[in-house]
């Protein structure tokens, strides 16, 4: 009789099975603490840096992924910043309502960080126009500029969106 030998699981794969058993969690450092006392052996923050990395890179694979979280000085003082979105059958996420603020300041701070890039992304193209001789490089070159322009306007409109559903919530919140 055969019998088949299914190959052991990776470390990657042990970790991130792991780490959806420890969120949600506050900090970085506290994330890698408790996964180290889930798992059995020392997570440094970087390696948790590393896990987070890989799945957000295929929640698909994983069932679930981790937002990115808000940076700065906390919106939410006792919420954790780390929480746990699943991704049901039909990859759609959902996740606990009462962890909705987490995510949209996650959601708020992704956009501010892309649309920091994309504007000094943009001025370091213009700038480098001038050194290329190819006419066709230029054009390319103040195109993407612009486009680079575009996007981080849409994102100043969805981060004005963002602060305005804060400031309603908040507002009612406060009503109460």
């Amino acid at each position: 009789m055969v019998v088949a030998q299914f190959p052991e699981k990776s470390n990657l794969e042990k970790e991130i099975e792991a780490l959806y058993q420890v969120l949600p969690f506050a900090t970085r450092e506290a994330g890698a603490k408790a996964l180290t006392k889930e798992i059995g052996y020392k997570i440094s923050v970087n390696r948790l840096d590393q896990i987070l990395h890989a799945l957000r890179s295929d929640p698909q694979r994983w069932t679930y992924t981790v937002p990115f979280s808000e940076k700065g000085p906390p919106i939410f003082a006792d919420a954790p910043r780390y929480v746990c979105v699943d991704i049901d059958s039909q990859n759609k996420p959902y996740f606990n309502p009462n962890e909705e603020g987490q995510v949209r300041a996650g959601l708020t701070s992704c956009v501010s960080h892309v649309r920091s890039m994309l504007e000094l992304e943009g001025k370091a193209i213009r700038y480098a126009i001038p050194y290329h001789e190819k006419r066709k490089t230029q054009r390319l070159a103040r195109t993407l500029a612009r486009n680079l322009q575009r996007l981080a306007e849409d994102a100043d409109e969805l981060l004005e969106a963002l602060r305005e559903t804060d400031e309603n919530e908040n507002g009612a919140n406060g009503a109460a």
